[in-house]
């Protein structure tokens, strides 16, 4: 989702189970994130939408892992929050790969969750790469978050491209769980 102000918006989240009533709190959560896409700072925006889904995660036992952030291409400047979710790498074009270190609770699991926010800021060339717990059927070596994304991934020369490296094979095989993968890459400059 692209704000007025030009900030992008971007959300991967993941509903525990499988079938109708995941596939009708994923339309809550949606419709939730898609409401607090502008709202400032983004943590209160994530406390905002889980205010919405919590009544319907509660009735089911469920909950929802989300990673939430807003990207400025002009600053670089991307804030984020990571609800349990946990699958997601900033690739500097420079080298090297890091953690978002910051992390807060899925939605659902505590009544009075604080969602804590981090920031961090995309340089030229940077991306970041954001996964399903679904793309470790097919790669469950990134299941260690100190494992580096592969060096066909780093040697992207966009971000669909690396989308298409990670999900290779996702189509092919019968897999149990979704496989969703998102990359955001501050273009070089000149």
């Amino acid at each position: 989702y692209r704000n007025a102000d030009g900030r992008v918006t971007l959300s991967l989240g993941d509903v525990m189970g499988k079938g109708l009533i995941a596939s009708l709190m994923m339309a809550t959560a949606r419709a939730a994130l898609r409401g607090v896409a502008g709202v400032d700072p983004i943590d209160a925006g994530v406390k905002q939408a889980a205010s919405v889904m919590s009544p319907a995660l509660e009735v089911n036992h469920a909950y929802v892992t989300l990673f939430h952030c807003s990207f400025d291409p002009r600053s670089g400047e991307l804030a984020y929050v990571d609800a349990g979710h946990g699958h997601a790498r900033l690739l500097r074009a420079g080298a090297g790969q890091e953690l978002l270190p910051q992390r807060s609770a899925p939605i659902g699991v505590f009544p009075d969750s604080q969602f804590v926010s981090g920031a961090v800021t995309l340089n030229p060339g940077d991306a970041l790469v954001v996964f399903s717990d679904g793309l470790l059927d097919l790669r469950p070596d990134l299941a260690t978050k100190e494992v580096q994304l592969p060096n066909d991934v780093r040697r992207a020369g966009s971000a669909q491209e690396m989308v298409d490296v990670l999900a290779r094979g996702a189509r092919d095989g019968t897999l149990t769980d979704d496989v969703t993968v998102v990359a955001l890459r501050r273009l070089p400059t000149g």
